[in-house]
């Protein structure tokens, strides 16, 4: 190990120049390297993305080395007080991409001595973009206007909940776990750690894209996941200082600091607050405590502790019931731009000394009220009070307010109804009556239309899609409905009802459906027609053209047509059937028999048994036997 003497607290000029004897690359092994040189680049383990490095082998008290990393795209994290190396801020350090740490043994530690980014303030992996107000920690997003993969690093500086502010691992939502998508903390800023003076470089955004961003929070309130971390935008490419994202400061005193810009020194300064109202023309600003009181007709005032409105309160005056010549009146003069005062015998003469109470106000012709000015009068339209005119002739004249004018006019009857354009319809315009109604006629007199069913059309032979007319009460409308939709649900002239559903033949212990019609009808009694017919006696079925087909009554179903099934047929329970016909050939029943059931069919020859034999197949639990009832060629 070489030995180098240096004064780690002087300046670089001091040291000219410093050679040191490179090791190598060392790669990182459960957290540990050991040192053989001066100089090393360091590598993670497995070459991990980032790897800790919290134990230093090698060196004793006196030797220096110098780190820096093996790979730019792979972090390596000094880890504070794991192992033996120990940082001057208490917190982890990362190497950056480009730089150095130097690193002096005491005897039983590495102490970190200086380097890029050591000390107090540490560089952090570079993050993708930046979030300056709150966001959802959960699955891919955009963000600052870049869209966020899985993995990468986001950086959040003004979350409602300020212990998540810092950077944050992206993770994707998987729809089938729903929590897979929730965000999670980086290896270098896991919840304890402690992260004071941490800074961090932006890479893109709409906002802050080529920024860096720092921790402001003191050692010792800066523990991811317990403390509010609070970030401040260091370098921006807008190069503007963003007051919005301080910590708000609800009460402030005299000994406060406020930041100004000096003028005269073109820099910025910093004052108390007492300084700065000092400062302000006359005087050192307004005491909270001083008043403004309201005076006769105002309302309003206090203490200057809150905002005061003053507002005018004239009904709080003393009321006087008599006003003399002499009284006051509050007037604005214009010509002055002013308020001024009046008494009331100056403020009548100049409006002609007003009117004479026995001056008379008349209703003419039309109008009622009227009379002198001892008491307020009213004047209305007496439109009854005017003589009656039974016939008006065109000659006779009218009232009408002229709009574009702006005034009333007169107009004769025939100017008036010559002018009109629409809401008046002249005699000479008919009414005509369409299909099914009869009246109609000119308007020379009243017309009244009237339904015509009789005037209609004979329809012989509809058709189930034709239209019927009906009254839909629910709707309080007319509406309509093809023939087959009507007479769903009603009953026919014939005393037919139309209907639609199964046919259960029901008996002990079971049941059977023996038709299923999409669209029977009941046919009258005696089966005539086809559909089901009931009132045969005690007996009710199904006919065709006339005949029976089926036959219900009391003791059972009665078939008079061969009954043919081409799907399965299941009969549950016991029945009686006085033969049993095998109309066709066939190989194997399929599916095969399960559990509990018996399959009887006249062999085809292909699989069990020759053409002609009667077989049977019976499957008890696990178990099928094929037997032959029958065997066509030897009987």
């Amino acid at each position: 190990m070489v030995k180098v003497c240096m004064d780690l607290g002087g300046s670089v000029e001091q040291m000219e120049l410093l050679n040191l004897v490179s090791g190598g690359e060392l790669t990182i092994s459960s957290g540990a390297i050991t040192v053989t040189h001066s100089v090393h680049t360091v590598d993670t383990e497995s070459d991990a993305v980032t790897d800790d490095l919290a134990t230093i082998s090698g060196g004793s008290a006196g030797d220096v080395i110098l780190l820096s990393r093996a790979n730019a795209a792979r972090a390596v994290v000094l880890k504070h007080n794991v192992g033996n190396i120990k940082t001057p801020s208490g917190t982890d350090h990362e190497l950056t991409a480009l730089g150095f740490v130097v690193l002096k043994h005491d005897g039983s530690n590495w102490q970190l001595q200086c380097g890029n980014g050591s000390g107090y303030m540490l560089n952090k992996l570079a993050c993708l973009t930046v979030a300056t107000s709150n966001i959802t920690l959960n699955d891919t997003q955009v963000i600052n206007g870049v869209n966020c993969p899985e993995n990468s690093r986001v950086l959040l500086t003004a979350q409602d909940d300020p212990t998540e502010n810092g950077p944050m691992i992206v993770k994707g939502e998987d729809p089938y776990y729903p929590s897979s998508g929730d965000w999670i903390r980086p290896d270098d800023f896991k919840n304890g750690f402690s992260v004071s003076g941490h800074m961090f470089y932006i890479e893109q955004g709409t906002e802050y894209s080529d920024s860096v961003w720092m921790l402001t929070n003191g050692c010792g309130e800066d523990i991811v996941g317990t403390n509010e971390l609070n970030l401040v935008n260091l370098v921006s490419t807008e190069t503007e200082f963003d007051i919005s994202i301080l910590t708000a400061e609800s009460s402030n005193s005299d000994s406060d600091l406020i930041a100004i810009y000096d003028a005269s020194a073109t820099a910025m300064r910093k004052q108390t607050r007492g300084e700065f109202l000092a400062g302000i023309t006359g005087g050192d600003g307004v005491p909270g405590t001083r008043t403004i009181s309201a005076g006769d007709g105002l309302t309003g005032g206090g203490d200057l502790s809150a905002d005061r409105t003053l507002s005018l309160d004239i009904s709080g005056l003393t009321a006087e019931s008599t006003a003399g010549d002499t009284d006051l009146i509050a007037i604005y003069d214009a010509s002055a731009s002013a308020l001024r005062k009046q008494t009331r015998a100056q403020f009548l003469a100049g409006i002609g000394g007003g009117v004479s109470e026995s001056r008379t106000i008349t209703a003419g012709v039309g109008l009622t009220g009227g009379g002198d000015l001892s008491a307020d009068r009213t004047l209305s339209l007496d439109i009854v009070g005017l003589t009656a005119e039974s016939t008006a002739g065109n000659s006779d004249l009218l009232v009408i307010y002229d709009t574009s004018a702006a005034a009333y006019r007169k107009q004769t009857r025939s100017e008036f109804l010559a002018g009109v354009t629409t809401g008046l319809v002249t005699t000479g315009t008919s009414v005509n009556t369409g299909s099914g109604l009869t009246g109609g006629g000119n308007l020379t007199t009243s017309r009244t239309l009237s339904l015509d069913f009789v005037g209609l059309t004979a329809e012989t032979t509809p058709g189930n899609s034709d239209l019927i007319a009906i009254y839909d009460a629910s709707a309080s409308a007319y509406r309509k409905q093809t023939r087959a939709n009507f007479l769903s649900g009603a009953i026919l002239a014939d005393g037919s009802i139309p209907m639609s559903g199964q046919l259960v033949y029901s008996f002990p212990g079971g049941s059977i459906e023996v038709a299923n019609i999409a669209a029977p009808q009941i046919v009258k009694q005696g089966y005539e027609d086809s559909g089901f017919f009931f009132g045969d006696g005690d007996k009710c079925g199904i006919s065709l053209q006339g005949a029976k087909v089926f036959q219900f009554d009391t003791t059972g179903i009665e078939c008079y047509l061969p009954y043919r099934c081409y799907d399965d047929f299941r009969v549950e329970g016991h029945s009686r059937i006085q033969g049993l016909g095998m109309f066709a050939l066939s190989a194997d029943p399929d599916p095969a028999p399960v559990d509990g059931e018996m399959q009887i069919w006249l062999s085809d020859g292909t699989e069990s048994g020759d053409a002609g034999d009667v077989m049977l197949k019976i499957r008890i639990g696990t178990t099928t036997k094929t037997i032959t009832l029958v065997d066509f060629s030897a009987s």
